[in-house]
């Protein structure tokens, strides 16, 4: 090999060397080899999904004597079924680095998520063959403690710091047995491990908040499951939206974990010819079948030997995904490249020798994958319940992360400030001294500004939800599979955190514009005033985060969340007094929490003042106490449904094969 010369510039070193070998060994003396060894092991694995499919009326079974118009509604739709791994069989050994490769649709993510036991459920969705860990057929009470899945989206919070996002998930998934001081050591040990030191006190950022790099925001979120050291490590295209400097330093922190004993299986798309030469094994998939499985560094050679021969000089990831791929630009060309990947996939399968199940040299499966080491040789073990901490401490640290974001959205914080300030002052102004004025028409026009609170409260609620809560929500979503917390203590950790901002703000909205209209000027009647747009605005966003988690879309919320709304709006009192809604559609009244609200702002406010018994007449005959009582009910039944949503509707559902 042509030696490199020597490049210097201002002193420095500059010589780059693109043949130069990554010096693995002197980085592994940097780390501690204290990994439980796992090897995996899997067999004719199918995943088969059913799909809907259109027939054409003409194409009904040749012989039927039934006119069109007559085929039962049955016959319109066929359900058939479409098998999307056919027989997948493999191996991934301990200390080894596996990559799935295979153009989009090949079944990649597909087998990920079914060797990582993350297949979401879907009906009629069927899933077959056996998996192995060191030998035993695979027990998930097991399996869930060894094993971890870094998905390919980077969700995490952007105002936390990249130590606070490890710590966080240590103090979360580590047992409540395990010494805090234990658990950050571990957190410090990771960001050793993963490069990130420099980093720590970076906020890992988003596009509106300023953070750390791509490749290190990618690392971090490697390194949220590596708290629980696992012994295998599932990755889902580590390497997507990464520059390939970035992709080889994030590529190059996995290949130091298997170093240090972690069994890696990734899915990877077109990696550079420096990163595809870090791994160990490779399986390529195409149409769900497996055409190659067995040393990356021989696969090469082992198309060479079926006459299909990558050009020198050429990557040998592209050169793959070139040959397997099925070419849709024409008739003829789908045609060929089907028949080739067919008759690669028979090859193999031809040729393909039974994997063995045993672990090669591994130790028999232990029942913990966490161990700290000390001078005491301490074992700290996994519990083999799903969660590993109790609730009151999953309730503590959320709730400490939950306030510690609040203070830090500034970006929210400064746009909700400029709200409520801006529409307390208007409010102020258009109204300016009204309550101080003892005429009918100034009397009346306070049932307006009321009701126009109330309206402006409401939607201020939900606004704030709907910008701000579809994020926390695929945050949530991904912690939840990853069973780092009960959906309980996450929902009222939430409920608990959010209640002291919403009444900042509604406290300010209340001092500025209470006492620029003139409202009865007594301390009782501005507390009332207060209780109730704070409940208003709490239970619209109660509304809001229910109907979010029920849709799972935020521009589909946001379309319906304000109908719910207006509806409250028209049976809220104003535009229709109460007395004046009967007949069939009287009842709805009683369904809009703003009729409540409104009507127990009017009670707080005319009783007492001059024409007040006559404004009064306008308003229900519920007592102040009874409406906010109601408000409190209904408070109460929209964040029950949205905790019932999240729980049930939106928790992580995995399917399992049928042997298991």
């Amino acid at each position: 090999m042509t030696s490199v010369e020597t490049v210097t510039h201002n002193g420095v070193d500059i010589t780059y060397d693109p043949n130069e070998e990554l010096d693995f060994a002197s980085e592994l003396s940097t780390s501690a080899r204290h990994t439980q060894r796992v090897d995996l092991v899997w067999k004719d694995l199918t995943l088969s999904v059913p799909v809907k499919v259109k027939r054409n009326k003409k194409s009904k079974t040749e012989g039927s004597k039934l006119p069109d118009a007559a085929l039962p509604p049955e016959e319109e739709q066929a359900q058939r079924r479409k098998t999307i791994l056919k027989g997948i069989s493999g191996e991934a050994r301990a200390g080894t680095m596996l990559a799935v490769m295979g153009s989009s649709g090949a079944g990649k993510t597909s087998l990920l998520n079914l060797l990582a036991g993350r297949v979401s459920t879907s009906k009629g969705a069927k899933a077959s063959g056996s998996v192995f860990l060191n030998g035993e057929a695979r027990n998930y009470n097991k399996f869930r403690k060894l094993a971890a899945y870094v998905l390919q989206d980077d969700d995490m919070f952007a105002e936390l710091t990249v130590e606070e996002q490890l710590t966080y998930a240590a103090l979360l998934r580590l047992p409540s047995s395990m010494p805090r001081e234990k658990k950050l050591m571990r957190v410090q040990k990771i960001i050793q491990e993963l490069g990130l030191g420099k980093v720590k006190d970076t906020m890992i950022g988003s596009h509106i908040v300023r953070g750390i790099s791509g490749g290190e925001r990618k690392r971090v979120n490697i390194g949220t499951e590596l708290v629980t050291n696992p012994s295998l490590l599932f990755l889902d295209e580590p390497t997507t939206g990464l520059d390939s400097f970035n992709a080889l330093n994030v590529m190059t922190a996995l290949r130091q974990l298997a170093l240090n004993g972690r069994t890696i299986i990734s899915t990877i798309h077109q990696p550079r010819s420096s990163i595809f030469a870090l791994f160990d094994q490779l399986c390529l998939l195409s149409e769900g079948r497996v055409m190659y499985f067995g040393p990356a560094k021989d696969a090469v050679t082992y198309f060479s030997a079926l006459n299909f021969r990558s050009p020198s000089q050429f990557n040998p990831a592209d050169f793959f995904l070139d040959l397997l791929s099925v070419d849709p630009r024409s008739a003829e060309r789908e045609a060929n490249t089907k028949a080739r990947v067919e008759y690669i996939g028979d090859k193999y399968a031809a040729q393909a020798t039974p994997i063995a199940a045993e672990a090669q040299g591994v130790p028999d499966m232990e029942a913990a994958a966490v161990e700290e080491e000390n001078d005491s040789n301490d074992k700290v073990q996994l519990r083999e319940t799903m969660f590993q901490t109790n609730w009151f401490n999953e309730f503590r640290v959320l709730c400490t992360r939950a306030m510690k974001l609040a203070f830090r959205e500034r970006a929210a914080n400064g746009a909700r400030l400029g709200q409520v300030i801006f529409f307390s002052i208007l409010l102020g102004l258009i109204w300016l001294n009204n309550g101080r004025k003892e005429s009918l028409p100034e009397r009346q026009s306070l049932a307006g500004v009321l009701f126009f609170i109330v309206i402006n409260q409401s939607f201020g609620g939900v606004f704030a939800v709907i910008f701000g809560f579809p994020l926390e929500r695929s945050v949530v979503t991904r912690e939840r599979a990853s069973n780092m917390y009960r959906t309980s203590s996450y929902f009222l950790s939430k409920t608990a955190t959010d209640l002291p901002k919403t009444l900042f703000f509604n406290t300010l909205f209340s001092i500025i514009v209470y006492w620029m209209v003139g409202f009865k000027e007594t301390a009782a009647a501005f507390f009332i005033f207060v209780l109730i747009i704070f409940l208003t605005s709490v239970l619209s966003e109660s509304l809001a985060i229910a109907v979010s988690i029920m849709t799972g879309d935020a521009q589909t919320a946001a379309g319906i969340i304000p109908v719910f709304i207006i509806l409250a709006l028209l049976f809220g009192g104003f535009f229709i007094e109460s007395g004046e809604l009967d007949g069939w559609i009287s009842w709805a009244k009683y369904l809009s929490f703003i009729f409540y609200a409104f009507n127990a702002l009017g009670h707080n406010e005319f009783p007492g003042r001059p024409h007040g018994e006559k404004i009064l007449q306008t308003f229900n005959n519920l007592t102040i106490t009874e409406n906010i009582l109601v408000l409190f009910a209904i408070l109460i039944i929209f964040r029950l449904i949205g905790y019932l949503f999240l729980k049930f509707l939106r928790g992580p559902k995995f399917l399992k094969l049928e042997s298991e």
